[in-house]
């Protein structure tokens, strides 16, 4: 193969031709997430935040490893167990250890024997359902993890929920009576500190 390039540093005109070998090489063969959000559970998908001893899946191609068998998926270098694997799907289902560090970021990695994916980064918040960002006002919240049916249980101690509207795919905006900062809000028996 003759490549042709320029180099100024190296004094290489665009003009001299170089020989190189090189091989092409068809799409790639190791572990690659979906774009965009490759997580999601039962709630929808998931805006890059997760939880301790939460169960979710990981969207992608080429996850598993070459013998058909479960990779090792890492969280911030710790191992997160594996439930289920599917080629069929290219997903995942695994759950994140109980004792990781909260409010902070950390990198997904799904390892093969063979290779290993970009890291993912994603939040780790204290619990799941999470405030997925503030309101316009103080008595607001975009909330996720919820599902995509209307939550038939949401309360906040000394407030009162007024209303729970869809703000986008699992997102459910939440307007209280009063202001929501430090509020706990139940659901069911998951609790999203505000």
């Amino acid at each position: 193969m003759r490549i042709i390039g320029a180099d100024p540093d190296n004094q290489i005109n665009p003009t001299s031709p170089v020989q190189a070998a090189a091989i092409v090489t068809g799409a790639p063969s190791g572990p690659v997430l979906d774009k965009g959000q490759p997580f999601d559970t039962d709630g929808g998908r998931l805006p890059s935040t997760i939880a301790p001893n939460m169960q979710f899946r990981i969207h992608g191609q080429n996850l598993l490893n070459p013998d058909g068998s479960a990779p090792n998926v890492l969280i911030g270098g710790r191992a997160m167990q594996v439930d289920s694997a599917s080629a069929t799907n290219s997903q995942l289902l695994v759950l994140t250890p109980p004792d990781l560090a909260v409010n902070v970021e950390m990198q997904v990695v799904i390892r093969r024997t063979d290779s290993a994916s970009v890291p993912e980064a994603v939040v780790v918040a204290p619990s799941w359902p999470v405030v997925a960002m503030a309101g316009v006002t103080e008595n607001e919240a975009i909330v996720t993890g919820l599902g995509d049916a209307l939550p038939e249980s949401l309360a906040g101690e000394g407030i009162r929920i007024l209303t729970i509207e869809p703000a986008g795919a699992g997102l459910w905006r939440v307007l209280s009576d009063r202001s929501l900062r430090g509020v706990r809000l139940q659901v069911g028996h998951s609790r999203v500190q505000r």
